[in-house]
């Protein structure tokens, strides 16, 4: 059985694992750092997102407003986030104000699952509503 001494002399002593390789691992731990900050941003963005959102559900409703082009002309969408005893509670609702259609409605526990409801099943997203 090789030491481990031999084995790093052998791996060294392969023209493959010369500078040139050590170069492209320089990069890639470059990468990986950055990538890590970039995450920790994205996350404390997303802390302050929810904390902004869970401030304002406190005072009222969260509302969102889309127009999507259909087929027979341009049709408003609006959503509404509010908070209740049971958690959070979505309603989407479809065409010009007096004649609106409710198209989704559910409920979740916490902003993050209505995030992920709002991707799945609407066209908003959480950073859509104020």
């Amino acid at each position: 059985m090789e030491t481990l001494a031999s084995l790093i002399e052998s791996f060294f002593d392969r023209p493959e694992n010369s500078f040139r390789t050590y170069g492209g691992m320089f990069i890639a731990v470059v990468v990986a750092v950055l990538a890590y900050f970039t995450a920790r941003e994205q996350a404390r963005k997303w802390r302050q997102l929810k904390g902004n959102h869970q401030v304002q559900l406190a005072s009222g409703p969260l509302t969102a407003t889309a127009i999507k082009t259909e087929s027979y002309g341009e049709v408003p969408y609006t959503a509404t986030i509010t908070s209740d005893d049971d958690g959070l509670r979505v309603v989407v609702m479809k065409g010009p104000e007096p004649d609106t259609t409710v198209v989704f409605e559910h409920a979740a526990r916490s902003l993050s699952e209505m995030e992920q409801l709002l991707r799945k099943h609407t066209q908003f997203i959480l950073s859509d509503f104020s």
